[in-house]
């Protein structure tokens, strides 16, 4: 509910992974939001690199807008591996079940909560590393 409104009726799993909204993605659970511009239908590059990811279809057009990834589909990798963009670590900020990890890429830096349960995250600050991102589960918006 927001503002005396439904905002979306599911089941919670449901709800959780496909969310209707920015709204809802915050309320149900720990959200990164990173800003890209849509290249295509299917790819985008992080705002302001050269770094392109792919992505889940959209109409949506060309230009800015945002990739909602939650916490346990990113995950820091060695440098390399398939897929990873390349990053340095610039901060790490255990906060519980996620940690967030500043990673500088390409110059800018990206804030990205990151799910720690299994309290594999190591890296620390000038570590180099590989960041995957599952963007066939997130929710790309312009809200």
């Amino acid at each position: 509910m927001r503002d005396g409104k439904v905002e979306q009726v599911g089941t919670p799993l449901a709800v959780y992974r496909f969310p209707s909204s920015v709204f809802v993605a915050r309320f149900v659970g720990k959200i990164n939001e990173i800003h890209i511009d849509l290249r295509s239908s299917t790819t985008a590059r992080l705002h302001g690199h050269a770094v392109e990811v792919g992505i889940p279809t959209t109409t949506l057009g060309g230009g800015e807008a945002r990739l909602l990834v939650r916490p346990e589909d990113i995950r820091l990798v060695t440098v390399g591996e398939p897929g990873a963009i390349r990053g340095t670590v610039s901060d790490v900020h255990f906060g519980g079940a996620t940690t967030t990890v500043g990673v500088a890429i390409a110059g800018t830096r990206q804030s990205l909560r990151v799910a720690d349960v299994t309290r594999a995250i190591t890296h620390g600050v000038g570590d180099e590393v590989g960041v995957l991102l599952d963007t066939q589960r997130a929710l790309i918006t312009r809200e």
